[in-house]
């Protein structure tokens, strides 16, 4: 029993919760609040694609994706002014989106039309690399805000990586 629950996909509605619990989460620690619910993110995604298995190309890739695989980009992003509300939200392919992170949607346009002058090889390769530069970088985030918040209540901060540890060359 419990294997076949292992391979249900998740409901349309489901998928929206996830989503939209993430996204308050992620806003809280900015001291953000979701101006809208998430009733009304669903009647959104549904208004924009009709339904959740309709396929759509991707704004920035052109490749086809459902609402079911979609990621939430905002797309002038918040650290640049962008508000928090459906206006500001774009369903969008998660390589593209980790491609994207914090960039303006001109410059991500401009970093796009570049790899696609590339040969084909090599653009992948571009592409790989820049999703996981943005991972590690949002990892980094993470981890400075968390070492500036055990500073800020004055407890000892250990760092147990050092350059000996990890690697001679480091």
């Amino acid at each position: 029993m419990k294997c076949a629950n292992a391979l249900r996909q998740p409901t349309f509605r489901e998928r929206v919760h996830g989503i939209y619990s993430r996204m308050k989460d992620r806003l809280k620690k900015d001291k953000i609040i979701i101006p809208f619910t998430e009733r009304e993110l669903e009647a959104w995604l549904l208004a924009r694609r009709g339904s959740p298995d309709k396929p759509y190309q991707c704004r920035y890739c052109t490749g086809w994706i459902t609402l079911m695989v979609c990621v939430l980009d905002h797309y002038i992003p918040l650290k640049q002014n962008g508000g928090a509300g459906l206006a500001n939200l774009d369903d969008i392919c998660e390589a593209c989106n980790d491609i994207k992170g914090g960039l303006m949607p001109e410059s991500f346009e401009k970093t796009i039309a570049f790899m696609r002058t590339l040969p084909p090889k090599c653009a992948t390769d571009m592409r790989t690399r820049l999703q996981r530069a943005n991972k590690h970088a949002g990892q980094v985030r993470s981890m400075m805000g968390r070492l500036m918040a055990m500073e800020a209540k004055n407890k000892p901060v250990r760092i147990d990586r050092t350059p000996e540890k990890e690697n001679a060359s480091w």
